[in-house]
């Protein structure tokens, strides 16, 4: 298990082992440090998928819920003194070679003509994204003495699946094999 909530126990081992005696310490330590918080959300919602979740159901109910979650992370490492985070959003989970390796359509509608991905899975990660900044934003105003950096995944992978001459073939099948 390597949820969110796994890793933040992680986190509070490591912190147990950097600064054992000195609270101060670590909270000194943590607000000079940069901290990259996710990608979180993608295996969410392929769990969804498999259960056989419409679209709109992913998108009112899970994608709220990955967020707040997301977000909740967030202020935890704010309460331990951190002051600079990272937070990626989602990668075009349509693009990805399991997804449309599992979830192949026979309509050609289904994808997006100019990258092959599926629309559908795209559509939530985008949909994601958008509400992760909005949360993102909300949380910097509540917390102005934090650096809150919402770092966008999605638009390089698409523009680099839509114009790979632009990188060179060799680029294109190491970005691909990446994904297996």
């Amino acid at each position: 298990n390597t949820s969110m909530n796994v890793q933040l126990e992680w986190f509070q081992e490591v912190k147990q082992t950097i600064c054992p005696s000195d609270p101060s310490a670590c909270r000194a330590l943590f607000g000079r440090s940069l901290f990259v918080f996710g990608e979180f959300g993608g295996n969410d919602y392929s769990f969804a998928w498999k259960a056989d979740w419409t679209l709109e159901k992913v998108k009112t109910t899970l994608v709220p819920a990955v967020v707040a979650s997301l977000v909740s992370g967030v202020e935890r490492l704010l309460d331990e003194g951190a002051r600079h985070v990272v937070v990626p959003g989602n990668l075009p989970a349509g693009c990805i070679p399991i997804t449309l390796t599992m979830y192949p359509s026979e309509d050609r509608s289904e994808y997006d003509p100019r990258t092959g991905c599926l629309k559908k899975y795209n559509s939530v990660a985008l949909y994601h994204n958008a509400m992760l900044r909005i949360a993102l934003d909300r949380l910097q105003r509540r917390r102005p003495e934090s650096r809150i950096v919402y770092a966008d995944y999605y638009t390089p992978y698409i523009q680099f699946a839509r114009t790979p001459r632009l990188y060179g073939q060799s680029s294109l099948l190491h970005f691909f094999l990446s994904w297996l």
